[in-house]
């Protein structure tokens, strides 16, 4: 099933903005723009899609992380500094395990 999503607000979208469509258990994002299109592999009953979910996001931080200095089964610090100073920083641990792949 294909979804098309067009944004209507006056001018560029947002900067840092995303926006998420759910349907069933499948979640996609993408970068806000004018226009962008979905594709679900699949859809019960009569191919469409009763209820979805659209939520839109911004950015608050970012932080890049070098998947290939982390040791499998390890876990590896990750701090998140965000543009709001009322959020401060963020910390995460982010593990890697190659062994078995998520469908």
């Amino acid at each position: 099933m294909d979804v098309q999503l067009n944004y209507l607000g006056s001018g560029e979208a947002p900067t840092n903005t995303f926006v998420s469509l759910r349907i069933g258990d499948v979640q996609k994002q993408a970068r806000l723009s004018a226009n962008r299109n979905f594709r679900f592999a699949r859809v019960d009953g009569d191919g469409k899609a009763s209820l979805s979910k659209l939520e839109v996001f911004k950015r608050v931080g970012s932080a890049v992380v070098n998947l290939s200095s982390i040791d499998a089964g390890s876990l590896q610090n990750v701090k998140v500094l965000c543009e709001d100073p009322s959020l401060g920083a963020m910390a995460f641990q982010l593990g890697v395990n190659v062994g078995q792949q998520q469908q």
